[in-house]
């Protein structure tokens, strides 16, 4: 089967003279001009249905910094070659990706000013961009923003910053949004510090595709004592999947925040206990699947193999069904 993903990137258009690598996301490079967002026909031996108000799912292979200078660029045809995972319980599925397209997101400010921000996670519906972001300058601020993809393409912005404590203005801030999944009604967006095993709160953010963005009320769900970078909805069993900072524990949670089960990184893959996956946003597929983007950080992955990867990852089997490296988008023509 095949359905269309989305992939955000914000490497392709830096200065390749003054802009370094980005650690944290190898194969990217910050400052850029821009975050880009690549289509992507992702063929799988799976189910990957749309939502019931006509959205695709979209894992996120990487992120870095943007400022909003952005432009509409498009490829076709390029193609990341199909890649097995091994055969766990027996099975074993394809996943190639195909470069469908390139496009820049319109520029956006905040406050009259341009808008510098770090994307995390991105959601795409026949009208929308969803993207969930950090804004870099001071203070620091979460951010779920909406890029209309046709007509007018409006940019509008929610302020979803939380903080630590259970009053308001209590505790530090949580101003790391993470990567986010739709259950059919609402999407649900981790909201972190920025700091490895910091506070998290989950909240619900609600699809109203014709009310202004920032006239929607949102609703914190439950809170986490460690940083959640990471979120996907199993709507066939109505639990929630989410992957702390660098993905060294995945929690099972209900809706309402009862833990089911803590996954540790080495029990994620059994039969890879040494893959390091770090999850920049996924979503689910079918009951327990995932598909998940982001960097791969094992200690024995060639330097030749590109970091940024998507993977199948069946959840309940603890196994990788299927993993793609992606090399760096097509360039402009």
């Amino acid at each position: 089967m095949s359905a269309r993903w989305g992939l955000v990137s914000n490497r392709a258009e830096a200065s390749r003279n003054s802009s370094p690598r980005c650690r944290t996301c190898p194969g990217l490079m910050k400052p850029c001009t821009g975050a880009v967002v690549l289509l992507a026909e992702v063929l799988l031996a799976a189910s990957c249905a749309a939502d019931q108000s006509g959205s695709a799912a979209v894992p996120a292979a990487g992120a870095g910094e943007a400022n909003g200078h952005w432009q509409s660029q498009w490829h076709t045809g390029k193609s990341v070659p199909p890649a097995r995972a091994g055969a766990d319980n027996g099975r074993r599925q394809a996943l190639r990706l195909v470069y469908a397209g390139r496009e820049r997101l319109a520029d956006f400010s905040i406050d009259g000013q341009p808008a510098r921000a770090h994307s995390q996670g991105l959601f795409v519906t026949a009208r929308h961009y969803y993207v969930t972001a950090r804004l870099e300058s001071q203070p620091r601020r979460a951010l779920l923003v909406r890029f209309e993809r046709r007509g007018e393409r409006r940019v509008e912005v929610a302020d979803i910053t939380r903080t630590a404590g259970t009053a308001a203005g209590a505790g530090p801030l949580l101003d790391h949004p993470g990567g986010f999944d739709f259950d059919g009604t609402w999407f649900w967006i981790p909201v972190a510090e920025s700091r490895r095993h910091g506070r998290s709160v989950i909240i619900k953010f609600p699809h109203q595709p014709d009310r202004p963005l920032a006239e929607q009320q949102c609703l914190d769900a439950f809170r986490v004592d460690d940083h959640i970078g990471a979120i996907a909805c199993d709507r066939k069993t109505g639990r929630l999947y989410g992957a702390n900072w660098d993905t060294e524990t995945v929690y099972v949670w209900q809706p309402d925040g009862t833990v089911v089960e803590r996954i540790a990184r080495g029990e994620l893959i059994r039969s890879g206990p040494r893959q390091a996956l770090a999850v920049q946003d996924w979503k689910a597929l079918a009951a327990g699947e995932v598909l998940a983007g982001g960097i791969d950080k094992s200690a024995d992955r060639p330097s030749s193999a590109p970091a940024a990867v998507v993977a199948l990852l069946d959840i309940p089997g603890r196994a990788c069904r299927a993993l793609a490296r992606l090399p760096s988008p097509p360039e402009a023509a």
